[in-house]
C-alpha cells in the first residue's frame, strides 16, 4: 500500500515537474506570440480604445504615457500595443490588442523593469504561482475596464 502511494506520489510529481519544463520551454506553437496570456472581449476595438481612453483619464499614473493614449503597431502590423506601468514595481507592461468583426483579443505579453532592463515573459519566465498572481494583477487592474 504505502509502495503504491510512494509510486503514484513520484510519478505525479515526475509529470509536473515535466510539464513545467516543457511550458517554460517550448511555450504555445501559434503565431508570433507564443507566451502570451490571451483574453478575448466581447467587444469591437472602437469600444476597448474609448475604455482606454476612459481607463487613462481616471488612473493616469497606469499608462507609461500619462498624456496621451498611444496605440503603436507591433512588428507583424495586426496587433496594438499598450504599454502599461506599475508604478510600485517601476515595470511596463506590454499588452497587444487587436480587433476582429465580433470581438478584441487582449494579450499580456511582457514585463520591463525600467531599472535593471529585464525582460520577463508571460508564461515563460514566472513560474505557475507567480502566473496566477500576474493574471489576477491584471485582470483586476486593467482588462475590467475595458
Amino acid at each position: 500500500m504505502l509502495k503504491t502511494v510512494l509510486k503514484n506520489t513520484l510519478f505525479l510529481l515526475v509529470v509536473l515537474i515535466g510539464y513545467e519544463v516543457i511550458r517554460r520551454n517550448v511555450g504555445g506553437f501559434a503565431g508570433s506570440y507564443p507566451f502570451a496570456e490571451t483574453w478575448t472581449l466581447n467587444k469591437s476595438m472602437v469600444d476597448v480604445e474609448e475604455n482606454l481612453k476612459i481607463l487613462q483619464q481616471k488612473n493616469p499614473d497606469l499608462f507609461l504615457d500619462k498624456h496621451e493614449l498611444k496605440l503603436d503597431n507591433d512588428p507583424t502590423g495586426y496587433w496594438k500595443i499598450v504599454n502599461f506601468y506599475y508604478p510600485e514595481r517601476n515595470e511596463i507592461i506590454k499588452v497587444l490588442i487587436r480587433g476582429f468583426e465580433n470581438n478584441c483579443k487582449v494579450l499580456l505579453l511582457s514585463f520591463e523593469n525600467k531599472n535593471t532592463a529585464t525582460i520577463r515573459l508571460m508564461n515563460k519566465d514566472f513560474n505557475w504561482f507567480e502566473n496566477r498572481k500576474e493574471i489576477k494583477l491584471f485582470e483586476s487592474r486593467i482588462l475590467e475596464n475595458l
